[in-house]
């Protein structure tokens, strides 16, 4: 090392212990500074982390950024999935497709697990013997499906979580036989730890994975099955190539079926369809962290810009003795630096302990296929932010300090007195730009809110209070026929009715909360409507009860009794909002209708019902989808209906018992799981679930949005605060004997005070403004967020100006009232 070199470290080292003794003279100076800059650092760090997860790290699977999967997209929406494509499209694309290495299908598929310890419902899938080869996976243990399983007995691979969970990572499981919906099948493979294959923000990984086998009904050549498509590209194949191609192979397939709702080919990566709903959340919370570590910054140099006005008579002394301005910037930008680096260190506390509190909060409740943790790279982006923040909102404040004025500062009092104009101008554009983007994310959080308000305090249609769900599986090798579910139904609903604190009861096959699919259907006395213009509503097959248990009122006509059975005239309920489109000026009790296409004649499977009553609508939603709204619903008994036609790709059929229990009390799994497994001990129970909880998950973006971006929103304010606090009580320093010649002329301290707030609320008033107009630029990306209000409400606006400014003459009322006090005789003496 040069003798040069040497000097240069050890005049760094002296910096640094020089710049550790000013943040220890400074206590109060530094906890402000560090506590601001930790947070803003923490947040940015701990979001950025959950962004890495999320969006940023590729999935754990072989060359991922080559797979892509494929949706019908409606006309209306082409960006948005609307339906899965069919096991014949499939086909056609894997025989035809030139521009994918290999391409596989799949559909989830639950399974009940019985026979080897306590029943259990399973998170399953089936599957082309080509997708998991597609994905590139191999196996952790045993092997994975080959051509022969095709054709040969039944076999399974398991996921490494279901293996250690349930069979406790031992190796005997291999070659073991599962009983699945009253099946065997042989475990043949493990899945590795990472594997994680999830389609459309799926919450959860499979646990076991079928084979779709040769000769199944289900998947036969031109088989209208759904299932979800994935594809890998040839090496240099763009996916604008692969969807022009799937394209046209999809409008050649669609002529052969008439039937085929209208939709276009939409084709995305596998890693951006993962997050496809959690996405703008996301990106809306870096937003927002983002303006937060603005405001932490501006906020860390208005202090030290305070500071070294008040250090100016030590800066002029350093340079009257010889020390050059360079000398001067490098000891400051030290300082700076230092404090930042502090500063970065806390926020890693922060960091980590807040991405620990979201994985225990699991707000979106899904977690990414990547650990969600601190990692090397985020470590990376936090050690850079750190530095570059350091080197520019800490370098400003010290190149000004460096350029001042020898004499200027030498004619500085000791006690405080004056400051350079532009210094407090410089100040003043700080505090401007941290009220603007305050009011910014203020603008934002409130628009967020008020959302989540609206949706919260939206009538449902339904009573999700005391309301509770219990969901069965029931296999078709044990309930294979219509009369078989219907008594089991029976049965056990007298059960659960008779447990203690239960008031009502009730059965449906389908509890449509989101997502709920339409079908056409035809009124007798409208025959004359055709194609498009047939009524469509989402049918619902419900028991006695159901509508007592849902809190859902009815407004005409009569329920569903006990003497409507199979041998009775098959009957329907309609809702309000099937009554308003479709019946506008008549009463459609007495009506009948038929489900299904007037094309097909009336049979057992869809006969004419005669509608007997009128219930109130209720709301749902739909996938990506943040508004709740009523469509026209047709209810039919359950015991009226031959329920096995709409399970027939599956080997289970699905109930819903609803419990509506006295309010305050609690029903228990043990007495529910006795009831179920009193009628069958094989049938797995899974968590009871309440109503309200299952509504809550449906608003959990909203919900999420709004309470991060609150916070965010609040932690901005106080910054901006403390800035403008600063700034009021460094102009009122400046301007102390200035203060002290108005009060000897005669100036009474209420002018003084006035004085003081005016200078403060012209800042605010600056910032204010241009946060506004650039607010209303920025919410224009939110639209599709918003939910009972506008991106310009002006209660909006108003109400952000009217916190703003009240804070603001808070923060400055304090150094006012300082200024009030000045003692006009001692501010003459001071200079």
């Amino acid at each position: 090392m040069t003798v040069d070199a040497a000097l240069r470290v050890e005049g760094l080292i002296t910096d640094v212990r020089y710049a550790f003794r000013q943040l220890l003279r400074n206590r109060g100076f530094s906890a402000i500074a560090m506590l601001t800059l930790a947070l803003g650092i923490g947040a940015t760090t701990g979001i950025f982390s959950i962004l890495n997860a999320w969006i940023i790290q590729p999935l754990p699977l072989k060359d991922p950024q080559q797979l892509v999967i494929f949706w019908r997209a409606a006309p209306a929406s082409p960006g948005e999935p609307a339906y899965h494509f069919n096991w014949r499209d499939y086909v056609v694309f894997r025989e035809r497709s030139h521009t994918f290495q290999s391409i596989g299908a799949s559909f989830e598929r639950g399974y009940t697990l019985t026979g080897s310890g306590e029943p259990e419902n399973l998170n399953g899938g089936i599957l082309s013997r080509t997708l998991l080869s597609t994905l590139g996976v191999s196996a952790f243990r045993g092997r994975l499906f080959l051509p022969g399983d095709e054709t040969g007995p039944p076999v399974a691979v398991i996921s490494h979580a279901l293996w250690t969970k349930r069979f406790h990572q031992s190796l005997a499981v291999l070659g073991k036989t599962l009983t699945l919906n009253e099946k065997p099948f042989t475990v043949v493979g493990i899945l590795p730890p990472g594997f994680s294959y999830r389609v459309l923000d799926a919450p959860h990984d499979v646990d076991v994975w079928t084979l779709i086998q040769a000769g199944d009904p289900n998947y036969k050549q031109d088989s209208a099955a759904a299932v979800a498509i994935v594809g890998r590209l040839h090496a240099g194949v763009t996916l604008n190539q692969a969807r022009s191609e799937i394209a046209l192979l999809q409008q050649e397939n669609d002529r052969h079926y008439p039937d085929v709702p209208a939709s276009t080919a939409m084709l995305d990566g596998l890693q951006r369809d993962n997050t496809r709903t959690l996405r703008s959340s996301l990106i809306v919370l870096g937003g927002a962290v983002g303006l937060l570590l603005l405001i932490a910054c501006t906020n860390t140099a208005s202090l030290i810009v305070g500071r070294n006005i008040q250090r100016e008579k030590e800066f002029a002394i350093r340079a009257a003795l010889g020390s050059s301005a360079r000398r001067l910037l490098v000891q400051l930008l030290v300082e700076n630096l230092v404090l930042y680096v502090i500063s970065g260190g806390l926020g890693l506390l922060i960091a980590f302990a807040s991405v620990r509190g979201f994985v225990a909060w699991n707000p979106f409740g899904a977690l990414p296929a990547q650990p969600l943790t601190v990692s090397l790279p985020v470590l990376g982006m936090a050690a850079t932010v750190t530095l570059l923040s350091g080197l520019i909102f800490g370098g400003y404040p010290a190149f000004r300090a460096s350029r001042l004025k020898v004499q200027e500062g030498l004619r500085s009092g000791s006690s405080g007195a004056s400051a350079a104009r532009g210094e407090l101008r410089s100040l003043g554009i700080i505090v401007v730009t941290q009220i603007a983007l305050s009011v910014i994310l203020l603008i934002g959080a409130s628009l967020l809110l008020t959302t989540y308000l609206h949706l919260h305090a939206q009538a449902l249609g339904f009573n999700p209070a005391d309301t509770h769900v219990v969901q069965l599986s029931l296999s078709h090798k044990r309930y294979g026929s219509d009369t078989q579910l219907t008594q089991f139904a029976d049965r056990l609903s007298e059960r659960l009715r008779a447990l203690p604190g239960v008031v009502s009861e009730g059965m449906t096959y389908f509890l449509r909360l989101s997502n709920a699919g339409t079908e056409i259907f035809q009124i007798d006395s409208r025959r004359d409507l055709t194609g498009e213009h047939l009524p469509q509503a989402v049918p619902v097959t419900v028991g006695p009860g159901y509508f007592q248990a849902m809190g859902i009122s009815t407004v005409a006509g009569r329920d569903f009794s006990d003497s409507d059975v199979q041998t009775t005239r098959p009957v329907a309920l309609i809702n309000e909002e099937a009554v308003q489109r479709y019946f506008p000026d008549k009463n459609p009790v007495g009506e009948h209708l038929r489900i299904g296409d007037p094309k097909d004649p009336a049979t057992p499977k869809n006969p004419w019902l005669e509608v007997v009553g009128v219930v109130a609508s209720t709301k749902s939603t739909r996938y990506n989808q943040i508004a709740w709204e009523a469509r026209p619903e047709v209810y039919t008994d359950y015991r009226q209906q031959q329920i096995h036609q709409y399970f027939l790709n599956t080997d289970y059929t699905t109930m819903f018992f609803v419990l509506r229990t006295r309010r305050g009390v609690t029903l228990g799994d043990a007495a529910i799981q006795k009831a179920v497994w009193s009628e069958d001990p094989d049938l797995p129970v899974g968590a009871i679930k309440s109503v309200g909880d299952m509504v809550a998950a449906l608003r959990t973006q909203p919900q999420v949005r709004a309470r991060l971006t609150s916070v965010f929103a609040g932690l901005t304010l106080l910054l901006a605060a403390i800035g403008i606090y600063g700034v009021m009580a460094q102009s009122v320093a400046q301007r102390y004997r200035e203060i002290g010649i108005r009060m000897a002329l005669g100036a009474d301290r209420r002018k003084v005070v006035l004085l003081i707030l005016k200078q403060g609320f012209g800042l605010t008033l600056a910032g204010v403004l241009l946060g506004t107009m650039a607010g209303v630029v920025a919410v224009r990306f939110m639209k599709s967020l918003l939910y009972g209000v506008t991106a310009n409400s002006p209660a909006t606006y108003l109400g952000v100006v009217a916190v703003v400014c009240l804070v603001a003459l808070g923060a400055s009322y304090l150094p006012a009232r300082r200024a009030a006090t000045v003692d006009p005789v001692r501010s003459l003496r001071a200079e």
